[in-house]
């Protein structure tokens, strides 16, 4: 949260390998990608060795986007 630059309002960890973030209102919907991916490599480096995924809410913790980053493939995908 500290690096975010203000996008991101809260975030938790569950389970090693589930980044849980709230976005700001301020983040328009084209940024909601590179954002993800981005805290998805930043969260690998923590946990490199695992699978994980990232889970991207709006302001009123509506979920708008799952991020699966793959060990396997050094691949994210989206959905």
């Amino acid at each position: 949260m500290q690096t975010s630059q203000g996008l991101v309002q809260d975030a938790y960890v569950r389970d090693n390998n589930k980044l849980g973030v709230v976005v700001c209102p301020k983040v328009r919907p084209n940024e909601v990608r590179p954002l993800a991916k981005s805290l998805a490599q930043g969260f690998h480096k923590n946990f490199p060795n695992q699978d994980l995924k990232v889970l991207i809410y709006a302001s009123d913790k509506k979920l708008i986007l799952t991020t699966e980053y793959d060990i396997q493939t050094n691949q994210v995908k989206y959905s």
